[in-house]
């Protein structure tokens, strides 16, 4: 979830997403006349930091350390509104796995955020 959160130097991801279009928003007669749609996601990725590269991260190395994913799973799940005015998507983000990693430097976990984004498209 946050931008660097997790370090890998041999990884396998996933990424879908899928769009509902209108079909929701039709349900409600305020929405059938905007252009707004519903989407989900699902992101995954598993991998690790290998061994002749894990010497470089330590915790006396620097202020921030580095987590890695210790061949686990990250994955969260999301939904949102896309398509609000023309440019802007808000999404909504669930954290499954990992729950937690005790012994990092920092142990605060957040297992749900929002997102804001705009998107310029010509």
């Amino acid at each position: 979830m946050n931008r660097f959160e997790y370090i890998s130097d041999h990884y396998v991801g996933f990424n879908m997403e899928h769009n509902f279009e209108k079909k929701l928003f039709n349900l409600l007669p305020f929405m059938r006349k905007t252009k707004m749609r519903q989407f989900w996601n699902l992101k995954t990725v598993w991998g690790d930091v290998g061994p002749q590269n894990r010497g470089i991260n330590r915790a006396d190395f620097s202020a921030y350390y580095l987590k890695r994913l210790r061949e686990n799973f990250y994955t969260e799940i999301g939904t949102g509104i896309d398509n609000i005015c023309h440019f802007f998507r808000i999404d909504l983000v669930w954290r499954f796995a990992p729950n937690h990693h005790p012994g990092f430097y920092n142990d605060q976990t957040q297992n749900f955020a929002v997102f804001g984004s705009f998107k310029l498209q010509l």
